[in-house]
């Protein structure tokens, strides 16, 4: 849509790779959801694993991070 910008004014309902994308988004932010609240409660419970979004998480201020949900 960044090309042609007029794209952005199909509706949903004639464009199906609009309602592709929108179920590719709830699909992907499901499953870093449910990675994001593993590592946090690994992370609660004293365990470290030394995965990246382990320091992300730790991490957060440093990185401009103030809630969880910059975090997807």
């Amino acid at each position: 849509m960044d090309i042609f910008p007029f794209l952005a004014l199909v509706p949903e309902r004639w464009a199906k790779w609009k309602r592709t994308v929108t179920e590719i988004r709830a699909l992907v932010e499901g499953l870093y959801s449910t990675l994001l609240s593993t590592v946090e409660k690994r992370l609660a419970s004293g365990e470290r694993a030394g995965v990246f979004l382990e320091d992300v998480i730790l991490n957060a201020d440093s990185y401009g991070f103030d809630n969880r949900d910059q975090f997807m």
